[in-house]
């Protein structure tokens, strides 16, 4: 790499492919996690002798070959890393500076650094050792064949739904009659679709996961798949009283079905769902006189994602749930290099398959599209819906979506995404980055702004010595009282080292406290953080 490569990669800061390291006289164990993070997630670049502020400290010239010369034993140990990790560093001047560069590919291995898994999340280098999900989340990324793609030896014919079969004839019917499953039999449909295929190893035809998701007889994927189900979940209550639990909320929730069928029967029952519980809203399709159902256009789309973009390998469970406020969907991740994690964009959504074989299906029976048309159906039609909706994904360990789609007056303890300035209760999201946190006109002072960050902190934080607790308090009241601040403002007001800082962000940010939001990277106090605060108001 060229230093004018290196300059131009380190001026986009750190993420979840590039990492800093400002040691400069020997390498810490710190730099080794990254490169097992790296590996096991989708490669990234590790630049040694470079602080988090993109400044270029250099490495002491007179250790360089040792450091070198150490890191390639280490990576190289079997007994620090498990797989070896064959990665070799090389040195780059820049403006009479020498760093480091490691370019750390993605392994096909999962790999071990001192007996712990590490995985990569954002800008942080996570041990995953103690989290039996993680662990097979990062397995299940390895695993070259996926899991809709595996063979069932025990599945046969007879463990499929006749049922079903003819129903997705009849909706393809209706679309073209003269579609081609029309005069399949279920075997030549399921071939069509490349649902089964030759077991390797036996050489005998065999049924894949796909089919036994798509039309498996209910007893069949009770005794294939056990831990197989959807959860839908209405509450007639805001997404911000759901989240505090408040002991007068006595009733978790107002309705709520438990889907353990296969999915084209699930995907009917999740849309009855929404039929049931969110009104019709009139609405003329383009250019003509017929009126349309705004719900189906939506919400087509997002239960389709709901049941086909999803790791059926994981035993979580599909969460779609209503609220007065908000509509919202979780699942467990289907982890891939090409997209990536925290929080993204509907648009990043767009020609992205996890399941391609469930697509399909799904596809040709118009609960689908493909090339980005279904992310631009919600932005189209969601707005005509939902008056100044608000669309928010979080791909980590679990896939979330959510839609917050109205504002209520009044309720100090709403998920208020929509509220701007003026408004009875604070905004989770800042209407103007710098202005005063003010609560009923009344200016926050200092005491009170550490008093909530300490609340905070001992709620949500432990296993942290009494110093730091009170650290991490006033992070969370500088961060408070002005909105948004980047890790060098908060490291500068409060006067903090680098690794202080460091290791008190990542913490607080794993805790859910803190979120990153914007180009600039700057901290805000989480929509969880947002709603207890609004509780505390209330009793103070």
């Amino acid at each position: 790499m060229t230093a004018e490569e290196a300059k131009n990669i380190i001026a986009k800061g750190e993420g979840i492919n590039i990492e800093f390291k400002s040691c400069q006289n020997e390498i810490g164990s710190s730099v080794y996690e990254t490169v097992c993070s790296f590996l096991n997630r989708s490669g990234g670049y590790i630049f040694i002798g470079v602080n988090d502020d993109k400044e270029i400290v250099g490495v002491n010239k007179n250790n360089l070959e040792a450091m070198k010369k150490n890191f390639v034993h280490v990576v190289n140990d079997p007994t620090a890393f498990s797989p070896k990790a064959y990665v070799t560093p090389e040195d780059i001047e820049i403006d009479g500076k020498v760093i480091i560069f490691v370019r750390v590919e993605e392994s096909q291995y999962v790999h071990r650094f001192k007996h712990k898994y590490y995985d990569r999340n954002n800008e942080a280098d996570t041990n995953v050792t103690d989290n039996p999900s993680l662990v097979a989340s990062l397995f299940s990324r390895k695993d070259t064949l996926s899991y809709e793609n595996r063979l069932l030896p025990m599945l046969d014919l007879t463990d499929l739904d006749d049922a079903t079969f003819d129903y997705c004839r009849k909706l393809v019917i209706a679309r073209n009659d003269t579609h081609a499953w029309i005069k399949l039999s279920n075997e030549e449909l399921l071939k069509s679709c490349g649902l089964m295929a030759k077991d390797p190893v036996t050489g005998k035809i065999g049924i894949k996961v796909a089919a036994l998701l798509l039309f498996g007889k209910d007893e069949s994927i009770a005794s294939f798949i056990p831990a197989y189900r959807f959860e839908a979940i209405y509450r007639n209550k805001t997404y911000g009283r759901f989240v505090l639990n408040e002991v007068t909320d006595s009733t978790r929730y107002d309705d709520r079905i438990t889907i353990r069928t296969n999915l084209i029967k699930a995907y009917g029952l999740l849309m009855d769902f929404v039929y049931k519980h969110l009104p019709e809203k009139f609405y003329l399709q383009d250019g003509s006189t017929q009126r349309g159902d705004l719900r189906a256009n939506i919400f087509r789309e997002i239960i389709a994602n709901l049941c086909v973009h999803r790791e059926y390998a994981s035993n979580e469970v599909g969460l779609f749930e209503i609220f007065a406020d908000k509509v919202r969907t979780c699942n467990a991740t289907k982890f891939t290099s090409s997209l990536r994690t925290g929080s993204i964009s509907i648009d990043e959504l767009e020609n992205y398959t996890k399941n391609p074989l469930l697509f399909k299906v799904f596809r040709e029976l118009g609960w689908g599209e493909e090339l980005g048309s279904g992310s631009r159906n919600i932005k189209k039609f969601a707005p005509l819906y939902y008056n100044n909706s608000v669309i928010e994904i979080l791909n980590n360990e679990r896939f979330v979506f959510s839609m917050t789609y109205r504002d209520v007056v009044g309720d100090v303890q709403a998920s208020d995404v929509n509220r701007c300035e003026n408004a009875p209760a604070m905004s989770v999201k800042s209407c103007e980055v710098g202005s005063a946190v003010e609560h009923n006109n009344v200016n926050v002072d200092k005491l009170t702004s550490i008093s909530i960050g300490t609340a905070l902190v001992s709620e949500f934080v432990s296993g942290v010595s009494d110093k730091i607790a009170l650290r991490m308090a006033e992070e969370i009241a500088a961060i408070y009282v002005v909105g948004q601040l980047t890790k060098k403002e908060l490291k500068e007001q409060l006067e903090l080292t680098e690794e202080q800082i460091k290791i008190d962000l990542r913490e607080l940010s794993r805790a859910k406290l803190l979120e990153q939001k914007g180009k600039d990277k700057k901290y805000m106090l989480s929509e969880m953080a947002q709603i207890k605060i609004s509780s505390f108001w209330t009793k103070m």
